[in-house]
């Protein structure tokens, strides 16, 4: 899938559009993006502490990372109101193309958020006295 950032924007999008508050669903689909990359992010640096013991969080994980995820994605989607050249362009698609897309989002928003409790269940197995 060529588009794969702007499908998991779009899918999002749609997912905003159905809560029962529908307005600023291009916000929210953007807000959606950052946790699920927020996430990633914190299961990969999860694993990096577990077998590497770099503890990443002093380096980079702070309020600056946030405002830095949630700047791209505002500049990706929502600035000069791109979104809405992507939501039509998506629009387009088959029914089939849409329901093959939104289960590889939606299967992939499930193995981030099955990942990161992964990591904290193995993070609550270490000895961590051995990495003070």
């Amino acid at each position: 899938m060529k588009n794969g950032y702007k499908y998991f924007f779009y899918k999002m999008y749609r997912f905003a559009e159905k809560v029962p508050s529908p307005w600023w669903s291009e916000w929210k689909a953007a807000f959606y993006l950052s946790i699920i990359e927020l996430m990633f992010l914190m299961s990969l640096e999860g694993y990096l502490l577990i077998m590497y013991r770099i503890d990443i969080f002093k380096i980079f994980f702070n309020i600056p990372l946030i405002l830095v995820l949630l700047g791209l994605n505002y500049m990706l989607f929502l600035h000069n109101d791109k979104w809405k050249l992507y939501i039509k362009e998506l629009d387009k698609q088959s029914r089939r193309q849409q329901l093959i897309g939104g289960l590889i989002v939606w299967s992939l928003v499930f193995l981030i958020f099955a990942n990161l409790i992964f990591m904290f269940y193995l993070m609550s197995r270490i000895d961590w006295s051995l990495y003070r």
